[in-house]
């Protein structure tokens, strides 16, 4: 109900958009209209004293005229809203994978360690994104997760805490040095907008389970991009 309020809405601006261009477009002709009228007005007094020279003033303004209208033409396009190609090209492949880190918690027996991706927007605005699905796989163990979504200001980074990992049990039962893939599927785009590119990768990763100085179990944690995808949606 919300979105179908939402969209009602956003019709509505877009006709009072065009209802603010069309009277912007009929006070252009008028004014070219007068002026054309008192522009040849002139010329006729002019012509009949002067010869030739009112002529050359009248191509004169002519020039003037159409350089103005142009220029107006120019700005307004600039002042519309942009064409859903012209934003999904400005925003392809600006949902950057840039690092992953893992989060263990050794008192918590359900969600002990937990594969935590990190993206940077670098798309000129914000970014709107919405996983539609995102698994990770550890030997035997998929923990699958759906439905993240929130936006990412322009230049700033965002790690996706998923609240869903492998449990101590698992943890447990995997070796010392293992590996696994992350794959996602994420839908991303202007927050205004529908989303307008949809990006896929499938990530190797290693797992190794260490001590630090004082004893305390950690995990580190190498990863490397084996596909990746970002192409615009329809």
């Amino acid at each position: 109900m919300a979105e179908e309020h939402k969209g009602f809405f956003r019709r509505i601006t877009e006709w009072l958009g065009h209802i603010h261009l069309a009277t912007w477009l009929w006070m252009l002709a008028v004014s070219i209209v007068n002026g054309g009228a008192v522009a040849y007005l002139t010329w006729w007094q002019w012509a009949t004293q002067f010869g030739y020279v009112p002529i050359y003033l009248a191509a004169l303004l002519a020039f003037a005229v159409s350089i103005w209208i142009i220029n107006g033409f120019i700005w307004l396009r600039g002042q519309r809203r942009p064409s859903p190609a012209r934003i999904s090209f400005d925003y392809a492949h600006s949902l950057a994978l840039e690092h992953i880190t893992c989060g263990l918690d050794q008192e918590n027996a359900e969600n002990t360690l937990e594969i935590r991706p990190m993206f940077r927007n670098v798309a000129n605005g914000p970014i709107k994104f919405n996983i539609e699905k995102m698994s990770t796989q550890i030997e035997d163990r998929i923990v699958t997760i759906e439905g993240i979504n929130g936006v990412i200001p322009h230049g700033i980074q965002r790690t996706i805490i998923p609240n869903k990992g492998f449990s101590k049990k698992a943890y447990e039962q995997f070796k010392n040095r293992t590996n696994g893939t992350l794959e996602y599927d994420i839908v991303y785009g202007h927050p205004d907008d529908k989303p307008s590119r949809r990006t896929t990768s499938q990530i190797h990763i290693d797992i190794f389970k260490r001590q630090d100085d004082k004893g305390k179990p950690t995990v580190a944690l190498n990863w490397i991009v084996r596909t990746v995808s970002d192409v615009s949606i329809p």
